[in-house]
């Protein structure tokens, strides 16, 4: 035979463990959201990748062979900033934000 002092505390256990799940798992989505929002990092002149690329912020700086005057970030292939964005994301780069008037080997004009 079932007590009423039972049915009451499985009810009330039910109502809290039901109650945080679903505060975790709107933690959860919380904290995707959050991440998900959060902006890229920049590219670094002196990443080891980079230096690679010889990135440079100002496109005017660099000094390799292969730069011709006019190429720059924004008018690249693999830019993904929209038009007057001072920084967007690059392929490249794994999406890491450069300089739209940036330049690196890997330029590929858009055509």
């Amino acid at each position: 035979m079932k007590s009423k002092v039972e049915n009451p505390s499985r009810r009330q256990f039910l109502v809290s463990a039901v109650r945080a799940c679903v505060g975790t798992i709107a933690l959860g989505f919380c904290a995707v959201d959050s991440v998900a929002l959060a902006a890229p990092a920049k590219v670094s002149e002196h990443g080891a990748f980079a230096k690679q690329l010889h990135y440079r912020e100002d496109a005017t700086q660099e000094t390799a062979s292969r730069y011709k005057k006019g190429e720059v970030c924004a008018n690249c292939v693999f830019y993904r900033g929209k038009d007057g964005d001072q920084y967007g994301p690059c392929e490249i780069f794994g999406g890491k934000l450069v300089n739209a008037d940036g330049w690196c080997t890997a330029y590929r004009a858009k055509s």
